[in-house]
């Protein structure tokens, strides 16, 4: 069974320090209530890949290679701004429920 629940970036914003991302989330039976989204810097893993899955970033984190940024989002936030962001450097999101 699917759930009809969807939690989108729709746009985002940056300035030098800051990033400000446009989200939605459509949760018509209030399955998860809350999202969930995790900003960090780009960066490789050990095999050169991009860190992109929540394990790896979690296991980067936890043995201080990365810092992650955390805020959460309900149905009724559109906007979600990140700040302390260092200038010329790629920050990656992953979304979660």
């Amino acid at each position: 069974m699917s759930s009809l629940a969807s939690f989108q970036i729709q746009r985002a914003d940056t300035t030098a320090t800051s990033a400000t991302l446009d989200v939605s989330m459509y949760d018509p039976f209030n399955y998860y209530a809350v999202g969930e989204l995790w900003l960090y810097e780009t960066q490789s893993g050990a095999d050169g890949s991009t860190l992109k899955d929540a394990s790896a970033v979690k296991e980067a984190e936890s043995n201080d290679n990365l810092k992650v940024q955390r805020m959460s989002a309900t149905a009724e936030d559109k906007q979600i701004l990140f700040t302390g962001l260092t200038p010329n450097r790629q920050y990656s999101v992953i979304l979660g429920c």
